[in-house]
């Protein structure tokens, strides 16, 4: 078997959308029967088409170049465009000077190479009298998004000062995504880009967040300090749709979106989450509660960079192992091992009933969960999710 590339990545990422380097690098795995073939030279070819059969359409073929690296090469050829998603395929010669066949073709695609071509702004709810309202989970939507037509390619790029969750009429794109990541908010903050294009339609559409107090404001380290970067959630957005006829569109975040509370009441990394599940669900189609954002000048929350490294996201499910009663009477469930995660429980109960979900590692003898040992760290509080039920089945 000759020797081939597989496992491409971009910027040691898996063809990732949305980059804003203009010489990204390359890498791959060997692939070969014999674990003493050795790459001695490799060939890399970028285009804008995918099966490279127009030689117009290829932006850069490397030729053959002598190496035993199979990464860190970067990108050397015709100036890439913003928004643009391009093919890449590598060849590979071994110790005997034979070529491999091509690998398979990957890609990766670009964000804004180019900041200025960012046009957004940042959007928070204007402030509020009580302390307790001020931590409040934001929940952001644009009602009327009107598409003229069939959409041929659609993408959001985001971010937001806090974790966020970002909606497509009733679809969570990020899905079980943290984002953005723990950077120096102060200093930059990455955005995400989204492909969008299958849950949009022709007519009106809508658009969604929620912004939590995620790193920006939560509670961090041990000593469970809040507002390292700053005291106000905000979200910036823009949704960039191209049409079957050819037509671009944009809609960015601004002060045609609203600003309310919905049943998420306040979220937070190391505190939990307080949540009202009486309050309806769809919560981006009522009027209740909503208000015209307030727009921030400047950058909260720093420079805007593209995603560097993949998201942090659920990469399985655990079941409980055990579930008994207290001594107390109160409801144990032992999942059989330590995980960062998020819990998911059935609850049934009379409407108004409050319902606290704690978190630890261990027991004490009387059977009780044990709590103790967390108290010491400063001001750091057990984690613990308040829910408040509707009187159905959640």
């Amino acid at each position: 078997m000759a020797l081939s590339a597989c496992n491409l990545k971009v910027n040691y990422r898996t063809e990732p959308l949305g980059i804003d380097t203009s010489t990204p690098v390359f890498s791959w795995t060997l692939q070969s029967a014999q674990a003493s073939v050795l790459q001695t030279a490799y060939a890399i070819q970028v285009s804008c088409d995918d099966s490279f059969s127009n030689a117009q359409t290829t932006i850069w073929d490397s030729g053959q170049i002598p190496s035993d690296v199979p990464f860190q090469h970067a990108y050397h050829g015709s100036q890439l465009s913003s928004k643009t998603r391009f093919f890449w395929r590598v060849a590979l010669w071994d110790q005997d000077d034979k070529q491999g066949p091509w690998s398979k073709t990957s890609w990766f695609e670009t964000g804004f190479l180019d900041k200025s071509q960012f046009h957004a702004r940042w959007i928070t709810r204007r402030p509020v009298a009580r302390q307790d309202l001020d931590r409040d989970t934001l929940y952001f939507r644009r009602r009327e998004v009107h598409i003229p037509g069939a959409v041929r390619r659609a993408r959001i790029y985001a971010t937001a000062c806090g974790w966020y969750k970002a909606f497509v009429n009733d679809v969570n794109v990020t899905g079980s995504a943290q984002v953005p990541r723990w950077t120096p908010h102060d200093l930059y903050t990455e955005y995400q880009v989204y492909d969008v294009t299958e849950y949009l339609r022709q007519g009106s559409n809508v658009l969604g967040a929620m912004v939590a107090n995620g790193h920006f404001r939560g509670m961090n380290n041990a000593d469970g300090a809040q507002n390292r970067y700053g005291n106000q959630l905000a979200f910036f957005a823009r949704l960039e749709v191209e049409l079957v006829d050819g037509r671009m569109l944009a809609f960015p975040t601004y002060k045609d979106w609203e600003v309310g509370r919905g049943r998420i009441r306040q979220s937070d990394p190391k505190a939990g989450e307080v949540i009202d599940l009486r309050l309806p669900r769809d919560w981006w189609k009522g009027p209740q509660g909503f208000e015209p954002v307030s727009i921030i000048a400047g950058e909260p929350c720093g420079s805007l960079i593209a995603e560097e490294t993949d998201r942090l996201t659920a990469v399985g499910t655990l079941q409980a192992q055990r579930v008994w009663k207290s001594p107390a009477g109160h409801q144990l469930i032992d999942f059989g091992q330590n995980f960062a995660g998020v819990v998911r429980v059935r609850l049934q109960g009379a409407p108004d009933t409050k319902v606290t979900i704690t978190y630890t590692e261990l027991l004490d003898k009387k059977g009780e969960i044990n709590l103790a040992y967390l108290m010491p760290i400063g001001k750091d509080l057990p984690q613990r999710d308040e829910i408040t039920l509707s009187g159905e089945a959640e």
